[in-house]
């Protein structure tokens, strides 16, 4: 988590804009408020202050979904993709080169036993 932490002060954002940031910069989909929300379990007030910063900012701008009442993507501006350059894209090169240091029976241990503690936070957030 500090490494984590540390680059959002390095970017002069908070943790909550620098995930929504990373989330963003690392999806090939459209993501909305309610994905980043239920995702990576933050409560929806957090997300929706972090984006109306992040609006403030420039960085993203959010879009409504045809057909949809008050659903909308959030997308990263050109200032957006130009911030993710300097400060999320390294971060998630550093974070896959990392994975690749480790040989392949590491790799497979690291793998099997994240799913298996991502299972287990999982179930135990459904019963809350």
């Amino acid at each position: 988590d500090n490494i984590y932490r540390n680059a959002a002060v390095q970017a002069g954002v908070s943790d909550s804009m620098h995930w929504i940031l990373y989330v963003i910069c690392g999806s090939k989909e459209s993501i909305t408020q309610n994905k980043l929300a239920d995702e990576w379990f933050y409560p929806k007030q957090t997300i929706n202050s972090a984006v109306q910063q992040l609006l403030k900012l420039g960085l993203i701008e959010l879009t409504k979904i045809q057909g949809k009442r008050n659903e909308k993507t959030v997308s990263l501006t050109d200032e957006g993709e130009k911030f993710c350059r300097r400060y999320i894209y390294p971060l998630i090169k550093a974070e896959k080169e990392a994975f690749l240091q480790l040989n392949d029976r590491e790799r497979e241990s690291f793998l099997r036993i994240f799913r298996r503690q991502n299972d287990y936070i999982r179930d135990h957030v459904q019963q809350l």
